[in-house]
């Protein structure tokens, strides 16, 4: 699959089939709480009807489907962030519920200075049946660790409830 054209900041969220309601009234929290960047709502095909798709417009919110269709459930999480149009993304799982605004996360002058910001997990992703293929997809090698029994940082899962990353770094 060839890489999209990325420009710009925005926010990434997965919103398909039982993620729908939770998704929509998130981004329409951070539309309260004054957040304008763009929203690119992820979902695989069937996973949402024309009139999902009306609701989630109707909060500035543009419906995208994968071109990957292997991956089910959170999944599809690092393949939207792959196939999203954005350079810097906020990525927000769909059950998070945003008490602030959250634009700073991705304003270079004031949020992220690295080229990711992630939260930790308990899992290791050598687990995981898109491991490799995550990695490969993005242009990175995947991690090797000592030994297949460690617990080894480099393979250690995330929680992307809220991932902030910057394509171009």
């Amino acid at each position: 699959m060839e890489a999209p054209q990325r420009n710009g900041t925005g926010i990434v969220i997965c919103a398909g089939g039982w993620r729908l309601p939770m998704a929509w009234a998130n981004i329409a929290i951070l539309r309260g709480l004054g957040t304008w960047l763009p929203v690119e709502a992820w979902h695989r095909p069937k996973e949402m009807t024309p009139a999902a798709a009306r609701l989630l417009r109707a909060i500035d919110a543009e419906p995208r489907q994968l071109k990957y269709l292997d991956a089910k459930g959170y999944f599809n999480v690092p393949y939207a962030v792959v196939e999203s149009r954005f350079e810097r993304v906020l990525l927000l799982d769909s059950d998070i519920t945003p008490l602030h605004q959250l634009d700073w996360l991705v304003d270079p002058r004031q949020g992220l200075r690295a080229s990711a910001l992630f939260a930790p997990d308990i899992g290791d992703m050598r687990n995981r049946n898109f491991f490799k293929e995550a990695f490969e997809r993005i242009g990175l090698e995947a991690p090797v660790c000592p030994d297949d029994e460690s617990r080894c940082k480099a393979v250690w899962e995330t929680d992307s409830a809220l991932v902030v990353l910057d394509h171009g770094r």
